[in-house]
């Protein structure tokens, strides 16, 4: 009996949908479920999180962790999604906003497991061990 992991799962599901129309996806996701219900229903998460990976980086999509003391005005972000579609070479940007009463003003991207922290915390933390470091 073959065993296919939840990545080889998702790249099959990927090659057959990646040119379908919304409702041959429903149709395909509703079949790949019924297959194996007892094994998606613990791991269906991953396999979803594997594919949509595959689905962004077909299509150019980059997803970014946005934090902020307060929510960013629209273009504030748009201006940030520019940015960032030129240093990530993507089509566009998915912004997942989180609001952080702790990070005082500006802003931490977190993308593709990179960190671009322009938080107010983060200079006024560099500044201290600037002026408490030995010279």
């Amino acid at each position: 009996m073959l065993i296919l992991s939840n990545n080889e799962i998702a790249e099959i599901v990927h090659s057959m949908i990646k040119d379908k129309d919304h409702k041959s996806l429903v149709d395909i996701m509703q079949k790949l479920i019924s297959l194996d219900k007892d094994r998606l229903v613990g791991e269906s998460h991953v396999l979803i999180d594997t594919l949509k990976e595959l689905i962004h980086k077909q299509q150019g999509i980059i997803e970014v962790d946005l934090s902020s003391a307060i929510p960013l005005e629209n273009y504030q972000k748009e201006e940030l999604g520019e940015v960032l579609k030129k240093r990530y070479s993507a089509n566009e940007v998915i912004f997942k906003e989180i609001i952080d009463k702790n990070l005082i003003g500006g802003f931490k991207v977190e993308v593709n497991n990179e960190v671009i922290d322009a938080t107010l915390k983060n200079k006024l933390s560099k500044l201290q061990e600037r002026l408490t470091s030995k010279i």
